[in-house]
């Protein structure tokens, strides 16, 4: 299952992304406003997306804002979330194979091409999670959260 959320300056991206889910005929869940709100900010879109991707065994999220980064960044303040800013196919890939993300983020304000950016989200799903020296590193941020970090 794939969960996406958008604040104000990734909404248009969010629906281009939406369009092609339905196309493929991939389930998704729309954690966000249906109708663009310049309110909405991209800390309060975190909550509800990390919640729900914690929640269905399995799920990924891709998460938007203006840049990619503010949201990736609220995301990663939370437990057992592992998001990151997708700006290539390499990175895509890397994402997950190497730290196992579960939030692929991106700016709403920088994507210009949806095939491109559903690329991504396509090796993204496709990568697995290599284990090895990665699970080191893994367990090593697992730690960090259990003495620094708060659930949701």
């Amino acid at each position: 299952m794939i969960i996406i959320g958008a604040d104000h300056a990734g909404f248009k991206l969010k629906h281009e992304i939406i369009a092609k889910l339905k196309e493929k005929g991939i389930e998704y869940i729309d954690v966000t406003d249906y109708a663009q709100n310049d309110e909405d900010d991209y800390v309060d879109i975190v909550k509800n997306l990390t919640k729900e991707v914690l929640s269905k065994t399995g799920s990924f999220a891709i998460a938007i804002c203006g840049t990619g980064i503010g949201i990736s960044i609220a995301c990663n303040k939370i437990k057992g979330i592992r998001a990151g800013a997708c700006y290539n196919k390499e990175v895509a890939k890397k994402m997950k194979e190497d730290n196992d993300c579960n939030v692929i983020c991106f700016g709403g304000r920088q994507e210009n091409d949806i095939n491109e950016v559903m690329e991504r989200i396509d090796i993204f799903m496709k990568s697995s999670f290599k284990g090895e020296r990665h699970a080191r590193r893994l367990c090593k941020i697992t730690d960090l959260e259990e003495k620094f970090g708060e659930d949701v």
